[in-house]
């Protein structure tokens, strides 16, 4: 009886592993799909300075988001989906060539992050930060809900397709890690987290930028408390929301962090 219970448990834990696997090279591939629409909007002829600082916001807070979800695995000493992970994160890199060149500093920082390291804390721009608080005051909270109930069928549909597939990728990842854990580990040694400012280069450096915090908006009580110019910033707001400034086709990055949340992943009230 003692048998049975060990195999079974053993058997949860497989597919935990294969779930939270495919959880997070999913993840990788939406991030990798928003850097490629930046690097697209680069291309342009006269790319907007004002909507450059909200691509970079938004890829700051995209690899926010992926730190909180590699930690979680580090303190749940998951290393195995972690280098699991980080072997499609390579490859998808490898895919980019040398486009991947203009944001290096983001794929350093996601390498760290799925190496395990610790990371750097950044802050986005206060002008985003103002101008998303004042979107979701007009309207943006029922389009964020419509993302996010998107967003939860699409990850329940990963978590079903894991565990009817567990045996395939069971049997992938362990090829995928036996090939990759050397690599994993001397990268470890190598790597260095970039800082803030590197993390703005794509935006033309973080000299001048005011970056902020998510208690400075229109309904703290601590938003007036910063010098504000009105109509530089109406028109700063504006910019960097407006919809109107994506005209070139290049969808918008979807990603905006208050406070990392939790990356645990529940079915039926169970981890």
């Amino acid at each position: 009886m003692f048998g049975k219970k060990k195999a079974q448990r053993q058997q949860q834990i497989d597919q935990q592993m294969e779930v939270k696997t495919q959880l997070i090279r999913s993840q990788i591939d939406s991030m990798f799909e928003q850097f490629e629409n930046v690097i697209l909007y680069l291309k342009t002829d006269k790319p907007s300075p004002q909507f450059l600082l909200t691509l970079n916001d938004s890829a700051v807070s995209i690899l926010k988001l992926l730190g909180a979800t590699c930690k979680d695995h580090v303190d749940s000493k998951e290393k195995n989906v972690l280098i699991a992970a980080y072997a499609h994160f390579d490859t998808r890199k490898q895919e980019m060539g040398t486009d991947g060149r203009v944001i290096k500093h983001w794929l350093n920082y996601a390498e760290c992050a799925l190496l395990g390291k610790k990371l750097n804390k950044l802050k986005i721009s206060q002008i985003t930060i103002d101008a998303a608080h004042k979107n979701m005051q007009q309207g943006g909270m029922r389009n964020f809900m419509d993302n996010y109930a998107g967003a939860n069928h699409e990850t329940q549909d990963i978590v079903e397709d894991a565990q009817t597939n567990r045996a395939q990728y069971k049997l992938e990842n362990q090829t995928v890690i036996a090939n990759t854990q050397q690599t994993y580990e001397e990268r470890q040694a190598m790597v260095q987290c970039p800082d803030q400012n590197t993390m703005y280069d794509v935006a033309g450096g973080a000299q001048n930028i005011q970056f902020g915090s998510s208690l400075y908006h229109p309904s703290s009580k601590y938003y007036h408390q910063r010098p504000r110019d009105d109509q530089e910033n109406k028109q700063q707001d504006k910019t960097a929301m407006d919809e109107d400034q994506n005209e070139n086709g290049y969808p918008w990055m979807n990603a905006y962090v208050i406070k990392t949340p939790s990356q645990t992943i529940t079915r039926g009230n169970k981890p």
